[in-house]
């Protein structure tokens, strides 16, 4: 087979992926990459796969770790990841930033405890992965205004970027003042926190007003 025929067979394989849910995709090209590179440098230089131009390869990995259908729901015990990422080092290095700019991730937040987001930011800022992360989306059960002062406390101090201030999703009016504390800690992200805290603390009663639970 010569190269031309190789990466039209290739891009005809991503084509028809494109169609599948993104675990048999990413399963399907995980177990073709497999065949075509080891860990063994030698036989990964001559992969074929890997030695397409950078920019076909990302195209390809970028088809390959993105749902367009779905969002990837992020509970406690982790979440699915596509089984290419752990093909082999250069796979990895070159699609894992693109899983996670590419996909909407979900997030289930109870008491408005951010722990979750935590865990889940820590390894990226580790692999200098800052995601963007414009594809969030939050499920926050039941009010904890504990929970919520930790997670505006965590956001000024950068422990995580992860924020309601830019949901779109419609809600109530005690979510949409929520929303709006959100809104008001990243445009003073330049005042100490302490003072922060009193301007949020003020805007409690709000929220009390509109839900008692949030008096608890």
């Amino acid at each position: 087979m010569d190269w031309t025929s190789f990466v039209l067979m290739v891009l005809r394989l991503v084509l028809w992926l494109k169609n599948t849910p993104i675990g048999r995709m990413a399963g399907t090209l995980a177990e073709a990459i497999k065949q075509s590179a080891s860990d063994d440098q030698t036989k990964q230089s001559s992969s074929r796969l890997l030695n397409l131009p950078p920019e076909l390869r990302i195209a390809i990995w970028e088809l390959a770790v993105t749902d367009d259908a779905q969002y990837i729901p992020v509970i406690a015990t982790g979440y699915a990841r596509p089984k290419l990422l752990e093909t082999c080092k250069q796979v990895r290095s070159e699609a894992l930033e693109l899983f996670y700019l590419s996909n909407h991730f979900h997030f289930d937040i109870r008491g408005y405890n951010d722990s979750l987001l935590l865990k889940f930011a820590e390894p990226l800022k580790a692999m200098n992965i800052r995601a963007y992360l414009t594809k969030a989306g939050f499920k926050t059960w039941t009010p904890g205004w504990d929970g919520l002062m930790r997670w505006l406390e965590n956001l000024h101090t950068g422990q995580h970027w992860l924020s309601l201030a830019n949901s779109k999703a419609p809600g109530s009016a005690a979510c949409l003042l929520v929303k709006g504390l959100f809104v008001t800690a990243r445009a003073l992200r330049e005042v100490e926190w302490n003072r922060l805290k009193e301007i949020l603390e003020s805007m409690r009663p709000a929220l009390v007003a509109l839900d008692a639970r949030w008096a608890e």
